[in-house]
């Protein structure tokens, strides 16, 4: 709304205004992050997220990081810092119960595959794979969950050119019956 009512500026200014009185507001300087990177201030921004990333006392919880990457992805100049953030949401333990089709790993691989990084995309993949899969559902949903998972991994697996291992995760899901079956209840 800022950028479409030409208040981007001031709005910057009093981010800035407001972390010199709070400079403990964290998600302040992520916003002033995001305000740079839309004014073209991408060296400011840059050294804005590396402080935040840097700072190993107060660590971004995970739906913060997802936001902030989502909004710093698409600019080069932070890309990699965008993936570190993502790698950090996916390490989260507050990630742990978001299905695969949701979850910040989705938009790790995807920045992956836009920077050619297929292997890395691949790998992410794998990784999510062999999380445990949380049991605070009932057997039937948690089967269900599963299920969806891997065929949703299946089809990721396509997407960044990986068909022998979509094959795998295809199989995996039609071979397992009891799962299936548990899933149809």
């Amino acid at each position: 709304a800022a950028t479409k009512q030409n208040k981007l500026d001031s709005l910057t200014r009093e981010v800035q205004q407001a972390l010199q009185r709070l400079p403990d507001w964290h998600a302040g300087r992520a916003l002033l992050a995001i305000l740079q990177l839309r004014q073209g201030a991408t060296e400011s921004a840059k050294a804005t997220v590396d402080a935040l990333l840097a700072d190993k006392v107060v660590r971004m919880p995970s739906t913060a990081c997802w936001i902030v990457g989502q909004e710093i992805e698409n600019y080069s100049a932070v890309a990699p810092q965008a993936i570190t953030i993502y790698q950090n949401a996916f390490k989260s333990d507050e990630s742990d119960t978001i299905d695969f089709r949701y979850h910040p790993a989705r938009r790790l691989i995807g920045l992956y595959q836009r920077m050619g990084r297929l292997p890395e995309a691949r790998d992410t993949v794998l990784t999510y794979a062999r999380r445990p899969s949380p049991n605070d559902y009932d057997p039937q949903y948690t089967a269900y969950r599963k299920l969806q998972d891997v065929v949703a991994m299946a089809e990721q697996f396509l997407e960044i050119g990986y068909p022998a291992d979509a094959v795998k995760f295809y199989w995996d899901a039609l071979a397992d019956t009891e799962r299936r079956e548990m899933a149809k209840r």
